[in-house]
């Protein structure tokens, strides 16, 4: 369908690019591409060119799918031998920290406890922005609500670049319409993004969490800076576990140190 339109799409631009006063002499999209033609054979041609490059990022790819796999099954025997594994720890932990157990295993369960609620509302999260999308679609009246929404839900799980990978394939799938769908598209994502990762997060994590909204959005932005995509996925259940051992053991500490 895009092959086939392509050549509306061209002049639609060009179309356009004339209306608001840039004229053909200027910005000559014919001499750029001249037909969907001309468009599969350039990429043939780059495809014939860069070969090993593509075999190289297709077998990283193969790669990325096989670490996947084997950690999906090293997942299951974990959850299978779970009970033994808690109790060999367990035991491991009265050993080395006899009298600070106590302490330590609160701490351990709290921070189990985090994780879970961090992964749940995660995925309430993803949820709440599809949702989202979808009625914006609906009401616009952009083709595949469904399709989109649900890729835009889906991506929006991975931090940092699932949200534009969403981005970017419903806006091609919206291209393949109609171009102004897509523009139409990304650029209400870009705002719904921009909300989500600055307002929804902080406030359904810090609900949830029992932190302030500041303190993880400023655990996100210092993960970021730090560590990267690692940092950033890291951030929210690591400030919340750190405010937890601050409020339950720190703070009590200095405060009769003091006394």
């Amino acid at each position: 369908m895009f092959t086939n339109n392509f050549d509306g799409y061209v002049d639609g631009l060009q179309r356009t690019l004339t209306s608001i006063g840039v004229s053909s002499s200027v910005i000559d999209l014919s001499s750029f591409v001249t037909s969907s033609t001309d468009l599969l054979n350039t990429i043939k041609e780059y495809a014939a060119k860069n070969m090993n490059t593509i075999m190289s990022t297709t077998a990283d790819v193969g790669v990325a799918f096989a670490q996947f796999f084997i950690a999906l099954l090293l997942s299951i025997y974990f959850l299978a031998e779970k009970d033994k594994l808690k109790s060999g720890g367990s035991r491991f932990l009265k050993a080395v920290f006899k009298d600070q157990y106590e302490k330590v295993s609160y701490i351990i369960k709290q921070s189990d406890k985090i994780l879970n609620c961090y992964i749940v509302y995660n995925l309430i999260d993803a949820l709440v922005v599809g949702i989202i999308n979808a009625i914006f679609m609906g009401i616009v009246g952009l083709p595949y609500a469904g399709l989109v929404s649900v890729v835009v839900a889906v991506f929006n799980i991975i931090p940092t670049f699932g949200p534009a990978i969403g981005a970017v394939i419903g806006g091609f799938l919206l291209l393949l319409v109609e171009p102004w769908y897509a523009a139409a598209f990304l650029i209400f994502t870009a705002i719904l993004q921009t909300l989500d990762g600055y307002v929804i997060k902080p406030k359904l994590f810090g609900d949830s969490l029992g932190v302030s909204g500041l303190w993880i959005l400023i655990g996100i932005v210092t993960g970021g800076k730090m560590l990267g995509v690692v940092g950033i996925l890291l951030a929210i259940p690591t400030v919340a576990i750190l405010d937890m051992i601050y409020h339950k053991y720190l703070l009590p500490f200095l405060e009769q140190k003091d006394e």
